[in-house]
């Protein structure tokens, strides 16, 4: 799996540390576990508030953007595989389909907003 350079440097800190724990993510709860999903889901939850955003989103959603933002720039779904660490092209093209349908609905937006500008000036 491919980490950025960032990443890797930050866990070789963690890695060299005298007593590293055993979780990267430990719980701040329970002594020895690690971070559970739930709490993951609270901590994403009080960030939206804080944010000002009322619709839910899961921490899964963070993954989607990430996906669909690297299909924007152009990445190629054999290197985005890779970076999900997907171990089936099957499950990235799900990401390549839902980018389809953004960019269709996107395309269908622009459409409707260019018609009603030329209906306002008169062409």
């Amino acid at each position: 799996m491919y980490l950025s350079p960032a990443v890797a440097q930050v866990l070789e800190v963690w890695r060299a540390h005298p007593t590293p724990g055993l979780y990267l993510f430990p719980s701040p709860q329970r002594y020895r576990a690690h971070l559970f999903r739930s709490h993951i889901n609270g901590l994403m939850n009080q960030y939206l508030a804080a944010a000002g955003l009322t619709r839910h989103y899961s921490p899964h959603c963070l993954r989607h953007t990430f996906a669909t933002h690297l299909l924007h720039a152009g990445v190629s779904l054999e290197i985005l595989k890779e970076l999900m660490g997907h171990h089936s092209i099957q499950l990235t093209l799900r990401y390549a389909q839902l980018y389809d349908m953004t960019t269709k609905h996107q395309d269908e937006q622009a459409m409707a907003q260019m018609t009603q500008r030329q209906a306002l000036s008169g062409r």
